[in-house]
């Protein structure tokens, strides 16, 4: 399915940044002694989220409305930003290095050094000799 992900993109920023201005993040910001790495977490978590949204619900652009208030209401709260970027950190690592056909490999996102990351992707690729993901980015 194709739809507009740059506009995606930039919708998914302004909701982390409203979640920063509201004070949702201050607690983690506070406690890292930082405030870009936490909004990339959330920012991150809320691609990954819209990402599955939008694969298991067999979303079309007409649903984008929806999918993006759903991402809203995710960040509503401290708690609910805390949460949201905990699962996504416990998939990532839950997944680290095992991919599988069909996967969006989600580069320094789920580990710091990117290239590593597709490295062993592409180990996973030789071993199972499956077909590249048209969606792997090289």
């Amino acid at each position: 399915q194709s739809f507009p992900f740059c506009v995606f993109l930039i919708n998914i920023t302004k909701i982390a940044l409203v979640a920063l201005r509201n004070g949702y993040l201050n607690k983690e910001c506070n406690k890292r002694f930082a405030i870009l790495p936490i909004v990339v977490d959330v920012f991150s978590a809320l691609t990954f989220e819209h990402y599955k949204l939008w694969k298991n619900g067999s979303k079309t652009i007409r649903d984008s409305g929806f999918v993006l208030k759903r991402l809203e209401e995710k960040t509503r709260s401290s708690s609910q930003c805390t949460e949201l970027v905990s699962n996504f950190k416990k998939y990532c690592n839950e997944r680290e290095g095992i991919y599988e056909k069909g996967d969006i490999v989600f580069l320094n996102v789920c580990k710091k050094d990117g290239t590593q990351t597709m490295a062993n992707y592409n180990e996973t690729q030789k071993k199972t000799k499956s077909k590249t993901s048209k969606y792997a980015t090289r």
